[in-house]
């Protein structure tokens, strides 16, 4: 996790839009979840 808030520290612009595009998929809470886990852990490499 320590990377993931060092990415968000650096790119808050990415984080932005990464919020709001997970935001538009939350009709699909269950596709979106593992979406959203997806691009944080290949965000945290």
């Amino acid at each position: 996790m320590k990377k993931v808030h060092k990415v968000i520290k650096e790119n808050p612009g990415l984080i932005r839009i990464l919020f709001s595009f997970v935001h538009l998929q939350l009709s699909n809470k269950g596709k979106t979840r593992a979406l959203y886990v997806n691009i944080i852990t290949s965000i945290g490499k």
